[in-house]
């Protein structure tokens, strides 16, 4: 597969699951929300995929996403942190 082409969202988790979970787990020390985000990267990525120009392998495109929604995650803690 070059970097320009899209597997089918079916091997989305079997071939960048356990890479995004581990990324997401290092940033968020926190299973449960390390899943979360990873779930929630993979849906962005399906309405998102076609504005992938093929710049950056695959693989990264998604760590892209997720590290947005890893930021997403820790804005919204921080915000239950200062409510509470």
């Amino acid at each position: 597969m070059t970097a320009h082409e899209i597997p089918e969202p079916e091997m989305w988790l079997d071939q960048y699951g356990d890479y995004l979970y581990r990324y997401a787990l290092m940033r968020l020390r926190d299973p449960s929300r390390a899943e979360d985000a990873v779930q929630e990267t993979f849906l962005a990525a399906i309405k998102k995929r076609d504005g992938f120009t093929g710049q950056v392998d695959f693989k990264y495109w998604l760590r892209g996403i997720l590290r947005n929604k890893i930021v997403d995650h820790i804005r919204k803690a921080v915000r239950e942190d200062i409510v509470e």
